[in-house]
């Protein structure tokens, strides 16, 4: 299989693809259940319906001075930099980032100033409606409906993390470097609305700090496990 100038055999050869010089993949089968990927790594824009054959482009606005940098960079030498005052990334609402009562998967790379702080890292719609997941106290918070899912400790400032918000079946649960740090019961649905990446809607409580690779996938959890405690995937 040969995809964007990558050659591979079976899944892998299919997954890859190119997105300003940098090869990136992903790793479930053929992007089932993605339908928002920014690699962040030169400009904002979404490339999920290059994974995945069933998924749109979104459309993508960055506010503020979010911009494109290479202060602080995880993957592809590349990320976006918020600085804490007006600066967040808008995808416009779209249905298939609508699970409702299905599963789901939130992703990204997070690299924050001061995680001691309430920040926003994702945000779609409204208390009730839709599901916004912040940190505050070095802890993350998946809140859907009428309340919210806590994490463990896991956050350090200045560091890069990978940080996902599931749900699988009847249970939300957070992930943080691959280390189930939160779960809980979690059946509300999620109607949804315009998603914002690093603060709420209008940019009150901003993210200070980096962003890359940010992922949506739905009616698939992506990543399992039950025991809050321990590394599930690297």
């Amino acid at each position: 299989i040969n995809q964007n100038g990558q050659t591979g055999t079976g899944s892998d050869g299919f997954r890859a693809f190119r997105v300003n010089g940098y090869i990136l993949k992903d790793s479930t089968s053929s992007g089932e259940g993605l339908v928002l990927a920014l690699p962040l790594v030169g400009d904002k824009e979404d490339v999920s319906n290059q994974i995945n054959g069933g998924s749109t482009a979104k459309v993508v606005a960055a506010n503020g001075n979010a911009t494109a940098s290479s202060e602080a960079s995880n993957l592809y030498d590349r990320s976006f930099k918020l600085d804490g005052s007006g600066d967040y990334i808008t995808v416009t609402d779209s249905t298939e980032l609508e699970p409702g009562t299905g599963d789901f998967c939130y992703e990204g790379w997070f690299r924050g100033a001061n995680f001691t702080g309430a920040a926003y890292i994702l945000f779609d719609s409204t208390q009730g409606t839709g599901v916004y997941f912040y940190t505050t106290s070095r802890k993350l918070y998946l809140y859907l409906g009428s309340g919210q899912v806590a994490s463990t400790n896991c956050l350090v400032n200045d560091k890069w993390h990978h940080i996902a918000f599931v749900r699988d079946g009847e249970t939300g649960k957070i992930f943080c470097d691959g280390v189930l740090v939160g779960s809980g019961s979690k059946t509300d649905s999620v109607a949804g609305g315009n998603l914002v990446i690093g603060a709420s809607t209008g940019g009150g409580n901003p993210l200070n700090g980096y962003v890359q690779d940010v992922r949506v996938y739905n009616g698939t959890p992506k990543y399992f496990g039950t025991t809050v405690g321990t590394q599930y995937f690297v």
